[in-house]
């Protein structure tokens, strides 16, 4: 989480055990859902990177809190940027419609290795403060000088929602409403360290994964 190592590693406490029960609970209900079930276990590991992260800086460790930071931009740089739209391409059933998510796919992952392969090339690139009791990662990138944040934060979003709102299930939509409102709310309120604390909300809206696994009929088990 972005406040303190303590809420990061309690929000890991909580996410991890939740998200492998809604993981088990997808597998015998229906596993086509396992991947959108796994979505808060991975946040919950996220939450934890960042939980080492605040230990790494207020023990000073350099190094540590450059990789520390790379961790953690892995999922918010990386991971979502392709997950949602593979788990809804596992989900979906209409043949017809599987070949999108695997294009959004294909769009998330070259989005996703423009804006965090770089960080690994060049280390001053990004770097990492306290700000007003949240960690701000401060990243340039190549779209820098001609497409602002916002617009970057724009492309995000569809790419991270577009598959969860193109899916046929109305819970899956509610979570990708509750997903771009909590993203609104972050970059109009804490827009001074947007990719932590966005991750942080994104992580504790994650628990309606479980609603909707746990209202999967029994009887459809796969």
């Amino acid at each position: 989480m972005c406040f303190s190592a303590t809420a990061s590693f309690t929000a890991t406490a909580l996410l991890i055990p939740l998200g492998l029960y809604a993981s088990t609970t997808a597998w015998h209900r229906d596993s086509r859902y396992v991947p959108l079930a796994t979505i808060p276990l991975f946040f919950g590991i996220q939450q934890g990177i960042e939980g080492m992260e605040w230990l790494n800086i207020h023990s000073h460790q350099t190094d540590l809190i450059r990789f520390g930071a790379l961790g953690f931009l892995f999922f918010a740089y990386g991971f979502w940027l392709v997950c949602p739209a593979l788990g809804m391409f596992i989900l979906e059933q209409r043949t017809e419609a599987k070949p999108r998510f695997l294009t959004i796919a294909l769009i998330g992952l070259l989005f996703s290795a423009s804006i965090y392969v770089p960080l690994w090339i060049y280390p001053d690139w990004l770097t990492i403060v306290v700000r007003q009791g949240s960690i701000d990662y401060q990243t340039q990138m190549i779209y820098d000088g001609f497409l602002s944040r916002d617009i970057l934060r724009l492309i995000y979003l569809l790419i991270v929602l577009s598959p969860l709102c193109l899916m046929n299930v109305d819970r899956i939509k509610i979570f990708a409403g509750l997903i771009a409102l909590a993203l609104l709310a972050t970059a109009y309120w804490f827009n001074y360290a947007f990719v932590s604390v966005w991750c942080f909300w994104a992580a504790i809206l994650s628990l309606y994964v479980i609603y909707i696994v746990q209202n999967l009929p029994r009887s459809t088990s796969s």
